[in-house]
């Protein structure tokens, strides 16, 4: 199987549209109550997709923001990342959206030196 095929799909860097989606949940007073990481198998179970899965309450509903490494990329929704994955580990946080916004920037400065 060729890398293609791996990525594809995947698109631009969503990076800089995630600091600012995190910007409008701090003011919105948004706060994420658990991160959870997923796993799914992928190419018959040789390789494994991790999402990060940030849980939080708006509106009276349960979403979550689901943010995936290969090509930064994330959703904003009620779905779960994948009906046939499994949830790996999964902690209460009481992050606010700036905190996660910091831990990001942090990470990315670390990983360009």
């Amino acid at each position: 199987v060729g890398v293609e095929s791996i990525l594809e799909g995947v698109g631009v860097d969503q990076f800089d549209r995630l600091l600012e989606h995190l910007e409008v949940m701090e003011r919105r007073g948004l706060r994420f109550g658990h991160v959870a990481i997923w796993r799914q198998a992928f190419l018959g179970g040789a390789a494994d997709h991790h999402t990060l899965v940030y849980e939080y309450r708006a509106g009276g509903r349960h979403l979550c923001l689901k943010i995936d490494w290969g090509r930064l990329a994330f959703r904003d929704d009620a779905e779960d990342p994948s009906a046939d994955g499994d949830i790996i580990e999964r902690k209460w946080c009481r992050h606010s959206p700036a905190a996660l916004r910091q831990q990001l920037v942090a990470v990315k400065r670390t990983h360009r030196a």
